[in-house]
């Protein structure tokens, strides 16, 4: 049978309490940390070099949290909105290697999104393309993967084409650079071309 001692002291029994927990069974494993005194070291210089800059900031707090949230979130946005235009442009670009089956109307959208992007260059190949299109459909000019602008001429003799083809001929051939002038030109020759006007 167990005897228990009840006149203990408190203080003789916080005492015993005290041994007993101090002995290594009770204490937790330590494992071993070489790199504890460089790391904290470095972390000590960092706050000695960082810790004045940033210390003004400190008071403010939730407003630098909430101003650091917002930029970010700008520049996440920002960088996603940029993304996506460059995948749309890529896929307008790839309209101009589509066949005669494709839609003018497609075509002229990607120009307007060539334009809202300043690529004025991409921005005439497309509305060209659409044109050709519109003429094949309205049995204006025949159907050929090999016409060139000449033959087109040929079969339009249009003073608006002639205008057109010099214009798109500069551009692309040329390497004069294609501007948002040329557009607006180019809508309306375009306009003009398709509604017959012949010299």
């Amino acid at each position: 049978m167990i005897r228990i001692q009840t006149d203990v002291s408190p203080d003789a029994a916080r005492q015993l309490a005290r041994r007993i927990l101090a002995q290594r069974r009770f204490q937790p494993e330590r494992s071993p940390q070489p790199l504890r005194r460089p790391i904290t070291w470095i972390g000590e210089k960092i706050n000695d070099i960082a810790g004045p800059i940033f210390r003004p900031f400190q008071r403010m707090g939730w407003l630098v949290a909430v101003v650091a949230v917002i930029a970010l979130v700008a520049v996440v946005a920002s960088a996603t909105y940029v993304g996506r235009g460059r995948i749309q442009s890529h896929q307008d670009r790839r309209l101009l290697e589509a066949g005669p089956e494709v839609d003018p109307a497609t075509l002229d959208a990607a120009a307007d999104r060539a334009v809202t992007a300043g690529d004025h260059e991409l921005a005439l190949r497309l509305r060209f393309k659409a044109g050709l299109i519109r003429l094949e459909r309205a049995g204006r000019i025949t159907p050929s993967l090999g016409r060139t602008n000449g033959d087109v001429r040929r079969q339009l003799s249009s003073e608006s084409f002639e205008s057109l083809a010099d214009r798109f001929d500069e551009v692309i051939y040329g390497g004069d650079p294609a501007t948002e002038a040329d557009d607006e030109r180019t809508r309306t020759e375009w306009r003009d071309v398709l509604s017959g006007d012949r010299s």
